[in-house]
């Protein structure tokens, strides 16, 4: 009886500090839990166009190396840019001075001066090496393919230095004003040896392009070389896109798509018909851009069929000058309460617009914040660079700045596509008060802050989405 006794007494003291440290832990929850509150903003689009890189419309300038310039490369490209605060251009690289040798030092560091002008000022570079500007690529191309690899090799190592800048290349130095037709390189065989050595020696983070979705397919020897699983790694298939300097001028963007369809499983080093070659460029250019010139008033080109045709190619650049007929029926027409011209320009590449976010509190002893948002691109395109994405919180009294990684690939957000993106912040006793929360995106290659579409969007690239009260 006594044992039976000294359990029970056993059993009641510890009942009673299980009680008792329950009531314990419970006050702790209590004292130390802060109220949320959050008050989400209005989701507004700008209807401006937005400054940011590698996407919009370009100009072109164009550099004749030589050995002994008359002057500097940066002089050149500061002339350049003297009148024209354009963020993107197409710099056309004519190599004709070298038609039977290597191209000398004085010229590479023409090109190399040239390029850091422009990579200084956060300029996105299209480049374009070519022989011939006057439609003669037979005349001024090199008498041997092995000179023209040679030069790939030599310019390559001076574009190396500049791929914070330079994120695209336009054909494989041959045919007419670089354009892939004309000249003597443009056969099935010496097209894979070109691109193929421009590939090996030019640094895969800069995208290559070639002028017709044909060549595309040849090149990869596939009908449809890459897909999300096998995109962005760095290989040849995951980095060839499209160029077109025929966009909409005819059923077939003269000369760029076939009449006959072809057959994906058999015959697809053959060019298709107008609508098989869309289908194919929106599949592809999900993931390598696309871009070039649109030319002359046809059906195709008029409002509203270009813009449709724009968002099926995913369409990120365009030249802002050619065809001139073109860009001045797209400036008088109107469309959504401005011209043809500013709303295509609007939509060039990638546009990402914050549309919602939330807030949701979890966890006990350890409070959370777990901040939601979803963002929606209403661009023509996806951005094909990596950007960097953070979660900004600041104080209101003291400006105090707290910055949150967000987890999130850009690259694979597809024209007219949505994320839901999240970000938990754990609650210290420090953070009682209120704070402002922006999201801003940055691209770490030109060192530049990457717009959104929303109106409370600031000068340095942050968009305040609501306001968070920690009580």
């Amino acid at each position: 009886m006594k044992t039976k006794a000294v359990t029970l007494k056993i059993l009641k003291y510890l009942v009673t500090i299980t009680v008792i440290s329950a009531m314990i832990l419970v006050s702790m929850v209590f004292v130390n839990r802060k109220k949320i509150s959050y008050t989400e903003n209005d989701a507004e689009e700008t209807q401006t166009c937005l400054n940011n890189p590698y996407r919009g419309w370009y100009h072109i300038a164009g550099l004749t190396l030589k050995d002994h310039p008359d002057q500097s490369g940066d002089a050149w490209a500061s002339g350049v840019m003297k009148n024209d605060n354009s963020s993107m251009f197409l710099l056309e690289i004519n190599l004709r001075n070298y038609r039977t040798s290597e191209i000398s030092e004085g010229a590479l560091q023409e090109l190399d001066e040239a390029l850091s002008a422009f990579s200084e000022k956060k300029k996105s570079i299209i480049l374009r090496f070519l022989y011939d500007w006057d439609g003669k690529a037979d005349q001024s191309e090199p008498d041997s393919l092995s000179l023209i690899q040679k030069h790939i090799v030599q310019t390559c190592a001076v574009v190396n230095k500049h791929t914070d800048a330079v994120w695209l290349m336009q054909g494989c130095y041959t045919g007419n004003v670089g354009e892939m037709n004309g000249g003597s390189y443009l056969n099935e065989s010496s097209v894979i040896q070109l691109v193929h050595t421009l590939d090996e020696n030019l640094d895969p983070s800069v995208f290559l392009s070639v002028r017709t979705p044909v060549y595309q397919r040849i090149i990869t020897d596939s009908h449809l070389s890459v897909t999300e699983e096998n995109s962005f790694n760095e290989s040849l298939s995951s980095r060839l896109g499209l160029f077109n300097d025929g966009m909409m001028g005819s059923e077939s963007d003269l000369g760029t798509y076939g009449t006959i369809p072809y057959d994906p499983d058999g015959d697809f080093k053959k060019a298709g018909t107008r609508k098989q070659e869309l289908l194919f460029q929106n599949k592809l250019c999900s993931f390598v851009p696309n871009g070039g010139e649109a030319v002359f008033v046809t059906d195709y080109s008029r409002y509203p069929a270009c813009m449709d045709t724009l968002k099926q190619m995913h369409i990120s650049y365009l030249n802002s000058i050619h065809e001139p007929s073109l860009m001045k029926y797209w400036k008088e027409t109107q469309a959504e309460n401005k011209s043809v011209f500013d709303t295509i320009g609007d939509h060039l590449g990638y546009r990402y617009f914050i549309n919602h976010s939330s807030v949701s509190v979890s966890g006990l002893l350890h409070q959370k914040i777990d901040f939601s948002f979803s963002m929606t691109n209403t661009g023509f395109a996806p951005a094909y660079r990596k950007f960097d994405t953070a979660f900004i919180l600041t104080k209101e009294d003291t400006k105090k700045v707290l910055t949150y990684p967000v987890s999130f690939d850009n690259r694979f957000l597809n024209s007219m596509s949505s994320s839901d993106l999240s970000v938990s912040i754990p609650i210290d006793q420090k953070m009682t008060g209120t704070w402002k929360v922006s999201v801003s995106m940055y691209d770490p290659a030109l060192d530049v802050p990457v717009y959104f579409a929303n109106k409370n969007t600031d000068s340095d690239g942050n968009t305040e989405i609501g306001t968070l009260i920690i009580d």
